[in-house]
């Protein structure tokens, strides 16, 4: 049985120097058949590949990766699908994804990371 889910977000910026902020809407909405929430008590240096479980081979609907701020740690760098492009995240940064409809979509990621970082991952399927 499919349970809901939705994104909700605003990006507040001035179109002009000159004018206040501006919000920039981000929604959407879906449905979730499978899920899987992660903390990594990430420490020192590696990588770790990231299991979703019983997610689908159609990839995510959703994904949601946040690290912990910590003034003292390091960026990690996301991989998606076994990429070259690694994604940057800092300390008290996040990613986020939704794809109401994944035909080929995320199917797995790796994160690789030198130092000591809590994350928080996600993810939610079809």
């Amino acid at each position: 049985m499919a349970s809901p889910f939705a994104f909700a977000g605003t990006l507040q910026i001035p179109s002009d120097p000159s004018l206040p902020p501006d919000g920039i809407p981000v929604n959407m909405q879906g449905q979730f058949s499978s899920e899987n929430t992660q903390i990594l008590n990430l420490t020192g240096s590696g990588s770790k590949t990231v299991p979703f479980g019983t997610i689908g081979s159609a990839g995510l609907n959703g994904l949601l990766i946040r690290v912990d701020p910590n003034a003292t740690s390091q960026p990690i760098n996301v991989t998606v699908n076994g990429g070259s492009m690694p994604i940057e995240i800092s300390p008290g940064g996040f990613l986020s994804f939704g794809s109401p409809n994944p035909a080929t979509g995320i199917t797995s990621i790796s994160i690789a990371y030198t130092s000591n970082n809590v994350v928080r991952i996600w993810a939610l399927g079809p």
